[in-house]
């Protein structure tokens, strides 16, 4: 906890990013890997496998860029370095860490909004009421990162679609008195509107999300499902699998947390 403090303090961070506690989350899921190595590994490795798969159909290999690849614990930089002529890891923070793991595989580190929404959001979103919110969460344009140079030839969005609201409507929560499905709605209309600028590019496209969240006793039985209609890629998916987030007693004494996870390449 020490160290996590110290990290949080001494890293150089944009304020605005700092505020919304996007570098105490990184940290927190440095340690949180750190402490259940074994439940994410599976998880970690079918994201990467996965990624590889799809970087080999694309029949031209200029650019691939990586969304929300700040940590880069689910992501082959190393080898898509070795497929692309250029790799841009994108994500609002860049820790020193990861950095020098990056340059030393060849890519290249973007700070870069997935959502399109964040910087209107801590400009003056505490001014304006749900429905608002909402719509400009919802009619964001994310443009692209200006290291792509272009359209990328892959493009991946990994374990990002369904987080990209969560701790801005937290920061939004705690600036005002809101609705109590505030974070739900924005959680789903920010997730629609990336799956409809990731289809939008024209290169190789890859979606790894969670589908549904579930709690398992320690006996395996199902405690509680919650399926996440808005989180579904186009068609069938390519594969399934499931990430045990939270083994227990990382969060409950007598449940495990899990999520189903899916990925589409198209």
């Amino acid at each position: 906890m020490i160290r996590e403090m110290l990290e949080h303090w001494l890293t150089p961070c944009p304020p605005r990013w700092r505020r919304l506690g996007y570098l105490r989350e990184q940290i927190a899921i440095d340690a949180r890997l750190a402490r259940n190595r074994a439940a994410w590994e599976p998880h970690l490795e079918a994201s990467r496998r996965l990624i590889l798969e799809a970087a080999g159909r694309c029949t031209r290999r200029r650019c691939a860029l990586l969304l929300g690849a700040g940590l880069q614990h689910d992501l082959p930089v190393r080898e898509l370095c070795g497929m692309f002529g250029r790799v841009v890891l994108a994500d609002l923070i860049h820790r020193p860490g990861p950095r020098r793991r990056a340059r030393a595989a060849g890519a290249l580190c973007a700070e870069f909004d997935a959502s399109g929404a964040l910087n209107e959001l801590v400009g003056r979103g505490d001014g304006l009421d749900d429905a608002a919110l909402e719509r400009l969460v919802a009619g964001a344009d994310a443009g692209l990162p200006a290291e792509t140079e272009g359209e990328p030839d892959l493009v991946v969005s990994a374990n990002l679609a369904s987080q990209l609201m969560l701790l801005p409507a937290e920061w939004l929560e705690r600036e005002r008195e809101r609705g109590e499905d505030l974070g739900a709605r924005l959680t789903a209309a920010a997730a629609r509107r990336h799956l409809a600028w990731l289809g939008a590019r024209s290169g190789i496209h890859v979606l790894v999300t969670e589908v549904a969240r579930r709690r398992v006793a320690r006996d395996g039985s199902l405690a509680s499902r919650e399926e996440l209609a808005w989180a579904a890629g186009p068609g069938e998916p390519a594969a399934r699998w499931t990430w045990r987030i939270a083994p227990i007693p990382e969060a409950d004494r007598r449940q495990h947390l899990e999520h189903e996870v899916a990925g589409w390449v198209w």
